[in-house]
C-alpha cells in the first residue's frame, strides 16, 4: 500500500457545474491550511476558472482533467467527491474516509446514495442547505475518522449494490 501523500483529495468529475461547489468547499477547507490538499477537476471545468482558483489558493494543488484519479485515492487520507459510484467504490476498496458532496439538481441518485451511506455511518455528506459550521464539522469529523470505513465486501450487500447502479 502506498504512503499517504495527500491529506484531503477532492475529486469532482465532469466539472462543468462544479465551480460553485469548489468555491464553497475551499471556504470550508480554509482551516486546513496545514494539510496537503489536492483538487481534481473534470474535462468540462473552465480553464479561466481553473486559473483563477490556482492564483487564489497557491497552497492547494489543482489538477485539471486527470484520467487516472483512481491512482490518487490510495495516496489520500480522506476523499471528498460527488456521489458517483466509481469514486465511492475506489474509495471503499482502499478503505479511505469519504465525505460526499452530492450534486442535487443534476444527479438526484447521488442524494439517495449520500443519505444511505450516512444512515450506515460509513460517511457523511455536505448539504448546501445546512450552515457552514455544520458542514465544516462534517469535514473535521471525517478527517478525524469519526465514521466507520467499511471493507468493500461488507458494504456491497444487495441493497447497497442497487444504490450504486441507480
Amino acid at each position: 500500500m502506498l504512503a499517504t501523500l495527500i491529506d484531503i483529495l477532492v475529486l469532482f468529475g465532469g466539472g462543468g457545474a462544479s465551480y460553485d461547489q469548489i468555491v464553497y468547499l475551499l471556504r470550508l477547507l480554509d482551516s486546513f491550511k496545514d494539510k496537503k490538499i489536492s483538487i481534481v477537476t473534470g474535462p468540462l471545468f473552465s480553464s479561466i476558472q481553473f486559473s483563477e482558483l490556482e492564483k487564489k489558493h497557491p497552497n492547494i494543488r489543482f489538477i485539471k482533467q486527470y484520467n487516472h484519479s483512481a491512482e490518487l485515492i490510495p495516496q489520500a487520507k480522506m476523499v471528498i467527491s460527488h456521489c458517483g459510484y466509481n469514486t465511492l467504490l475506489e474509495s471503499l476498496m482502499n478503505s479511505r474516509h469519504v465525505l460526499m458532496y452530492p450534486r442535487r439538481n443534476i444527479r438526484k441518485e447521488q442524494i439517495y446514495r449520500a443519505k444511505y451511506f450516512k444512515k450506515l455511518n460509513y460517511a457523511d455528506y455536505i448539504d448546501s442547505t445546512q450552515s457552514d459550521s455544520v458542514n465544516f464539522s462534517k469535514i473535521r469529523n471525517t478527517f478525524e475518522k469519526k465514521y466507520t470505513v467499511p471493507k468493500l465486501k461488507q458494504c456491497l450487500n444487495s441493497e447497497l449494490f442497487d444504490l450504486f447502479w441507480l
